[in-house]
């Protein structure tokens, strides 16, 4: 259920922050804004992917899941951090745009 759970949060956001992040305007701070806005979703991302590889080699690690365990929580928790997002996505797209 760790792992599960675990790689579904990290699924969702790994979408969420890839997809759904506002870009500069021209108005704005100019270059640099236009560099933090296009490169802190690949930091998050790198981040949540090490984050839900540190959980699970942990679990595996004291000994209260076996790597099948693991592996089929991740499975899991990408498949329904899908599910969930993409209709998010859609709700997202109709309520906003």
């Amino acid at each position: 259920a760790h792992a599960a759970s675990s790689a579904a949060l990290a699924s969702f956001l790994i979408r969420l922050i890839k997809y759904h992040r506002g870009r500069p305007s021209v108005w704005s701070q100019g270059f640099i804004s236009k560099v933090i806005a296009l490169f802190t979703p690949r930091f998050w991302i790198v981040l949540l992917l090490i984050w839900a590889a540190a959980l699970g080699y942990s679990r595996i690690y004291l000994g209260v899941h076996y790597p099948f365990d693991v592996l089929t929580g991740w499975f899991v928790g990408l498949a329904v951090g899908g599910f969930v997002f993409y209709p998010l996505q859609l709700w997202l797209i109709r309520r906003f745009s």
